[in-house]
């Protein structure tokens, strides 16, 4: 058993910092895999969606629709990656 408790003296102490929170995750996603709820970074600011539809554009490729709880719709193409930011530990955000 002195050898156990030895071999823990030699380890660092745990640096504990409880002011810092860790801020809700962001990653880029094609537009058509965003659902109502999800916040996400349009026009240098983040907006939660409400509302998602697809739609074409008139030479015929895929887009959707985005409604936001402020601001304009937006229509994106499908593929467009899009800043999405995923439920931080206080369940805040949106998460996937």
């Amino acid at each position: 058993m002195a050898e156990v408790s030895s071999r823990h003296s030699l380890l660092p102490p745990l640096l504990k910092a409880p002011d810092i929170v860790a801020g809700p995750a962001v990653r880029e996603v094609a537009a058509v895999m965003l659902r109502a709820g999800q916040t996400v970074r349009v026009w240098g600011e983040w907006r939660t969606v409400l509302r998602v539809r697809s739609d074409q554009y008139a030479a015929g490729g895929p887009a959707m629709v985005l409604e936001f709880d402020e601001g304009p719709a937006l229509r994106v193409h499908a593929a467009e990656p899009l800043a999405v930011r995923s439920a931080d530990r206080a369940g805040t955000s949106t998460s996937w």
